[in-house]
């Protein structure tokens, strides 16, 4: 036998029977604790729904489908991606085709989007392109002509043009 002396019938076997149990810290699971990313590497075709769970996704081959992410979702050089995508945060290199819902989007040079995004930012670096519709997320709200973005106290006076050009007459007068 190869896996010890003969006479040994109650000796621990080299293979485990049963599989090791994996720990997983308690709390909330945070990015740190999932370091790991799914990569659909060039030459890989999936049609269909991908969704991903703590962890990173990379893509550099060709997705026909709905992808679902709570973190980063990168689209390589030579990824395609098509039809919808939800995530956290989304960097494009490679091509992407419809619908895009993230809070944070960038298109890299040589990245390219063609559709609709809904997003709290939207970078594109020089040479990247973006062809279709952005919409805010949190649209920001409109400010009427003399409001500030900070929040008003009450009692300030909001300056308007012509509390302005009071002020600096007030002003000249003093001088001369």
């Amino acid at each position: 036998m190869f896996w010890g002396p003969k006479n040994q019938k109650n000796a621990p076997s080299p293979i485990p029977n049963k599989p090791q149990e994996r720990t997983v810290p308690q709390g909330g699971r945070g990015e740190e604790e999932f370091n790991a990313a799914t990569i659909i590497a060039e030459g890989t075709y999936i049609n269909g729904r991908i969704e991903v769970k703590n962890h990173k996704i990379f893509i550099d081959g060709r997705v026909d489908g709905a992808i679902e992410a709570d973190h980063l979702v990168i689209i390589g050089d030579k990824g395609e991606v098509g039809h919808r995508l939800r995530g956290d945060r989304t960097v494009v290199s490679g091509k992407f085709n419809g619908n895009m819902d993230c809070e944070w989007i960038e298109i890299e040079a040589g990245g390219e989007i063609v559709g609709e995004v809904f997003s709290n930012q939207l970078v594109v670096k020089p040479r990247g392109i973006f062809e279709g519709r952005s919409r805010l997320k949190n649209p920001i709200p409109k400010l009427e002509f003399g409001q500030s973005f900070s929040k008003k106290k009450q009692g300030d006076e909001v300056a308007t043009p012509s509390v302005a050009v009071e002020q600096i007459k007030a002003v000249e007068n003093v001088v001369e």
